[in-house]
C-alpha cells in the first residue's frame, strides 16, 4: 500500500534471470552460520559483520540510538579501520615488513569490503585506506581533507549514494574528526600521556557528534547528549 493505493497480484511467475555471483553465496552461507552461532543476537552479529542491518529490532536501533552509538551499526570507517589495523599489526608481528604489511592490509580490507557486498560506507572508509597505502608507498606527501574528498566521490559513479544514510553518516563523521584533529593542536602542551589520549577522543567524538547531529535528528527524531562519553567507550 502507498499513499492509500493497494496493488492486488492476481497470477505472477518468479524466474530466475541470473543465479546470485559467488560472493553472494559465500555472504549467504555466512548469515545462516551467525544464525546458527548467534540465536537472537543474530540480526546484530550480521549487522557489525556483513553490513546486514534489516533484522535489526526496532528497539534495539532505538537503544543505539539514545546512546549516541548508532553510527555502530554501519559498517563504516570504525570496522574497515579496526581490520586494516589489527591485519598490519600481525603482518608486521610476522616480519613481513612495512610495505608488505601494508599490501597485505589493504588487500584484506578490500575483500572484505567486496564480500560485505561493497556498502558504500565501507568503500568510501577503503578509498581512504588506498589512497593512504599507495601516496605512503610512493612516498607522497598528503592532505587529510584531499584523501577525504576524494573518497567521497562516490556519488559521481553512483548519484543515489547521497540517499544512503550510512554513507551520509560516515562522510559528516569522518569530516568531524579530521576537524577535531585541527583543534586537537590546540590541547595544552603540558597535558601529555593519558590525559592527553582522553581529552583527544573526547573533542573527536564531540565534533564528530556534532557533524552527524543533524542527519541523527532527521531521521530517529533525537540527538544524544551522551554519545561523547558513550563513543569514547565504545
Amino acid at each position: 500500500a502507498r499513499r492509500g493505493q493497494m496493488l492486488d497480484v492476481g497470477d505472477a511467475a518468479v524466474q530466475t534471470l541470473r543465479p546470485p555471483g559467488r560472493l553472494a553465496r559465500w555472504r549467504a552461507w555466512t548469515a545462516t552460520r551467525i544464525d546458527a552461532l548467534y540465536g537472537a543476537d543474530a540480526p546484530l552479529a550480521r549487522a557489525l559483520l556483513l553490513a546486514d542491518a534489516d533484522d535489526i529490532d526496532r528497539a534495539v536501533r532505538d537503544r543505539y540510538a539514545d546512546a549516541g552509538i548508532i553510527h555502530m551499526l554501519s559498517v563504516s570507517g570504525l570496522h574497515v579501520g579496526i581490520i586494516a589495523g589489527a591485519v598490519r599489526a600481525m603482518a608486521l608481528a610476522a616480519r613481513a615488513g612495512a610495505v608488505g604489511a601494508d599490501g597485505i592490509s589493504l588487500g584484506v580490507t578490500v575483500g572484505f569490503v567486496l564480500f560485505i557486498g561493497a556498502p558504500p560506507p565501507a568503500v568510501r572508509s577503503a578509498m581512504m585506506l588506498v589512497l593512504v597505502v599507495g601516496a605512503r608507498a610512493r612516498q607522497r606527501p598528503t592532505a587529510p581533507w584531499g584523501i577525504w574528498a576524494v573518497s567521497c566521490a562516490i556519488p559521481l559513479v553512483e548519484p543515489r549514494v547521497v540517499l544512503d544514510l550510512g554513507w551520509q553518516l560516515s562522510v559528516a563523521g569522518m569530516a568531524g574528526l579530521l576537524a577535531s584533529g585541527v583543534l586537537a593542536r590546540r590541547l595544552p602542551v603540558t597535558w601529555t600521556g593519558w590525559r592527553r589520549a582522553v581529552a583527544t577522543s573526547m573533542l573527536a567524538t564531540t565534533v564528530a557528534s556534532a557533524a552527524t547531529a543533524p542527519l541523527v535528528a532527521w531521521v530517529f527524531g533525537r540527538v544524544s547528549l551522551a554519545a561523547v562519553l558513550t563513543n569514547v567507550v565504545a
